[in-house]
């Protein structure tokens, strides 16, 4: 897993793991792989929409990070709601 979530709170721990395979399966497969539309659908999931809300609250450095905000506004856009700043 390419994300450190060892001190992560234990409700973070599945959405950064959907994030990272996410952003792997981007890599490997393209932005056409059907695994990126149920890894999306889990992360806006009201099970983890409140701990997705927290970790764009709780990192807004990685707002330098290109990748980190394409994909904070897409989940936006689809959720219709703005995540972080």
């Amino acid at each position: 897993m390419g994300l450190e979530i060892g001190s992560l709170p234990e409700v973070e721990k599945p959405v950064f793991a959907l994030m990272d395979a996410y952003g792997w399966f981007r890599l490997i497969d393209g932005n056409q792989d059907g695994k990126l539309q149920e890894i999306t659908n889990h992360l806006l999931s009201p099970e983890l929409r409140p701990a997705l809300r927290n970790w764009y609250l709780r990192h807004p450095q990685a707002n330098c990070n290109h990748a980190f905000i394409e994909f904070r506004d897409h989940l936006s856009t689809l959720a219709g709601e703005k995540f972080g700043c």
